[in-house]
């Protein structure tokens, strides 16, 4: 059995602190640690593990108490929506888990938080108790700034803890989802604007304009638009929470052609830990499928022209061994991008 855990964290500039939560999940026996992203722009830290499901929910414990204890949200600065220390705590079920076995373990998960740490914990996604709370981001408008009045109201009493905020550690959501992608496609050149027009354009929700509503093309796909000091470039931010309907190629190619037609374009783009196999396949096979002899080509080789296509090297390098879900976990088969929500 392989639960995977892939908790947020509201640090990215302190390493000692980043550090001091990872070295707490590398203590649990039985834990693999596949990584961390730290995002020093966004002030944001993604971190990865994996392994059997009482070791990963000891691990994520020891995670959620060990940020609580070090990172002060009160001096939190950052561009990416947060709402606590640990922001978000999601457990995706990998093998040989069914996704009702995941629920009960998040809310075990959750319980524990709330109970030992006085930490009020929100369930989400999969593991909401109530339609409101199924969108992480409903949870989390008015971010850290605003918990203190939210938790007055009695229709965001938390999940579990205590109804009232505490300062230092804000608040936590978890829950349990399925393989999604964390996804950022580069624009040429630094423009905020573009990126933030981009996003609007591109995202699942849609939008509204001139009392018209615009339905986005590409569901379960949430998006942002920001400047990245490091890379000197603009971003648009994407978490594709359906990776079938939302294929990277499609989402990578209009994109594109939205950054051109405003007389830019793009240039790469960075995965946020890791991505399952499958969604670089879909890639290669959308290339493949206009090319000669594309049909022969190995799944090594679709990998490598996948990398390729959609630039994931642009700006830091994506280590196949270390990034791809399966290549860290030592898993031969390739998982599936979807599994039953009633499993």
């Amino acid at each position: 059995m392989i639960l995977e855990c892939v908790p947020n964290f509201s640090e990215g500039r302190d390493l000692e602190k980043i550090k001091s939560i990872e070295d707490a999940i590398r203590e649990v026996p039985g834990v693999l640690f596949l990584g961390s992203d730290i995002g020093r722009s966004v002030n944001r830290t993604v971190m990865t593990f994996a392994g059997p499901p009482a070791a990963v929910l000891e691990a994520a414990f020891r995670a959620v108490r060990r940020a609580s204890e070090v990172i002060d949200m009160r001096e939190h600065r950052g561009t990416h929506p947060r709402m606590g220390a640990t922001d978000v705590c999601p457990l995706i079920p990998l093998q040989g888990i069914r996704a009702v076995e995941a629920v009960t373990l998040s809310r075990r998960l959750a319980q524990r938080i709330g109970r030992d740490l006085a930490v009020p914990t929100y369930l989400y996604g999969l593991a909401a108790e109530s339609t409101d709370r199924v969108s992480l981001a409903e949870i989390r408008r008015g971010e850290y700034e605003g918990l203190a009045e939210k938790l007055t109201r009695p229709e965001f009493a938390p999940d579990f803890g205590p109804n009232r905020l505490t300062p230092n550690s804000g608040v936590t959501a978890v829950g349990v989802r399925r393989l999604m992608a964390a996804w950022n496609v580069n624009l040429k050149g630094n423009d905020q604007k573009a990126a933030a027009y981009i996003a609007r354009r591109v995202r699942g929700a849609g939008r509204r304009h001139k009392g018209r509503f615009f339905p986005g093309p590409f569901p379960g796909l949430k998006a942002i638009g920001w400047t990245i000091e490091e890379f000197g470039c603009a971003q648009v931010s994407m978490n594709v929470m359906d990776l079938e309907a939302a294929p990277l190629w499609s989402v990578y190619r209009e994109i594109q052609k939205l950054a051109e037609a405003r007389g830019g374009g793009v240039a790469g783009s960075e995965c946020i830990g890791l991505l399952p196999r499958g969604v670089l396949l879909q890639v290669a096979d959308a290339v493949l499928k206009h090319m000669p002899g594309g049909d022969t080509a190995t799944p090594e080789e679709k990998v490598a022209l996948a990398v390729e296509r959609i630039g994931l090297n642009s700006v830091k390098p994506f280590d196949t061994k270390r990034l791809i879900l399966e290549e860290a976990l030592g898993l031969s088969a390739t998982l599936p991008l979807r599994f039953s929500l009633s499993g």
